[in-house]
């Protein structure tokens, strides 16, 4: 269990580093967004893959969990 949580520790840190490199000062003018002051927006330039419960009824995803940046990818 260490060694796993060694892993996801170093990965939350990659992810977190690749975020604040892209971090965008206005809120994005889309519909279905949630109110919340301490939310940080980010430009649309990563590829992550997520796994989640469920979709909302409005399409958001619920319990959302981060699996694995995608360098495969590209905009």
């Amino acid at each position: 269990l260490s060694d796993y949580r060694n892993r996801n520790k170093v990965r939350m840190q990659e992810l977190k580093e690749a975020l604040d490199e892209l971090v965008r000062t206005e809120r994005p003018d889309l519909e279905n967004l949630p109110e919340d002051p301490e939310s940080v927006w980010v430009e649309p330039e990563l590829f992550v893959e997520v796994s989640y419960g469920r979709l909302s009824d409005n399409g958001m995803y619920k319990e959302a969990v981060y699996q694995r940046m995608r360098p495969d990818l590209s905009v």
